[in-house]
C-alpha cells in the first residue's frame, strides 16, 4: 500500500462498493415496478366500464358531458371496487 493510500482505496473495498451500488439500483428498479404495475382485475374493470359508458354515449342514452365525467372517474372507481372486494 502506498504511504498516503487508505484501506478504502483497495480492490476489495471497490468491489464491495460496486456490489452495494448494484443492490441499490436493483431495489430502486423493484420499487418502481411495484409502484407502476396494474392489477389485472382493475384493468378488466376499466375496460368494461369504459366500453359501457362509451356505448351509452354513442347510443344517445348518456349525454356527452356526463359520459366525460364518468370516464374521468373510471380508474379510481374500479380501483375502489376491486380493492373493496378483497
Amino acid at each position: 500500500m502506498r504511504p498516503g493510500a487508505s484501506c478504502l482505496d483497495g480492490s476489495a473495498a471497490r468491489t464491495v462498493a460496486a456490489v452495494i451500488a448494484v443492490i441499490a439500483l436493483g431495489l430502486i428498479a423493484w420499487l418502481i415496478y411495484l409502484d407502476n404495475r396494474v392489477d389485472p382485475a382493475v384493468a378488466a374493470c376499466i375496460q368494461r366500464q369504459t366500453a359501457a359508458i362509451e356505448r351509452a354515449r354513442d347510443q344517445g342514452i348518456l349525454p356527452a358531458d356526463a359520459a366525460r365525467r364518468f370516464l374521468d372517474n373510471v380508474a379510481s372507481s374500479c380501483a375502489a371496487q376491486t380493492h373493496g372486494e378483497r
